[in-house]
């Protein structure tokens, strides 16, 4: 007897759908692109963060106060038991400003700061892009809310130095490069 070994066709084999295998490429670049933008922005922010707070352990060290920084680098605040110092890039009108001290419109806030020491604050601000007779006009306002002029310079700039009860007030313009600045202190 003869042995016969009788072998079964083949299965059919299909050809792999293209369709699944550029969904499979789709994904994985998906999932790398995700995941290295992510990876880079996570260390971006990581890296911002350290050197935030490695800068503000340096200098809080140097000057033996809290220092702190907000994350956009507009902002620098320096706290001690004595008072507080906080300056400002750019920026908006302060909120807690004097109300007789009206909001100076006629030019734009280039930087602010304001320090606070034994419960008396101060405040200064600089502006640019001055608009001419800004120094006139706003003498005006500050002369109608109650201020007293004690004195006048002028010179290449405009010098107004006034006081009322609690404060003291510097308004100076530079009509020539159109900056001005306004100063406030506590007595």
């Amino acid at each position: 007897m003869t042995d016969v070994q009788v072998q079964s066709p083949a299965p059919e084999q299909k050809p792999s759908g293209g369709k699944s295998n550029t969904t499979t490429i789709v994904i994985v670049i998906v999932v790398v692109l995700v995941l290295g933008i992510g990876g880079w922005l996570i260390s971006r922010y990581l890296a911002g963060r350290l050197a935030q707070e490695a800068t503000e352990g340096i200098i809080g060290g140097i000057i033996d106060s809290k220092v702190d920084l907000d994350s956009g680098g507009n902002v620098a605040k320096v706290t001690s038991d004595d008072g507080s110092f906080e300056i400002n890039a750019g920026g908006k009108w302060p909120s807690d400003m004097l109300s007789e001290v009206p909001e100076f419109t006629a030019g734009v806030i280039e930087a602010s700061s304001k320090s606070t020491i034994d419960g008396g604050a101060g405040w200064s601000l600089s502006f640019t892009k001055v608009k001419a007779g800004a120094y006139e006009s706003y003498r005006e306002q500050l002369l109608g809310k109650g201020w007293s002029e004690t004195g006048t310079v002028t010179t290449d700039s405009k010098i107004s130095n006034m006081e009322n009860d609690n404060y003291y007030l510097i308004f100076t313009v530079n009509e020539s490069d159109s900056t001005a600045s306004l100063i406030v202190t506590s007595k």
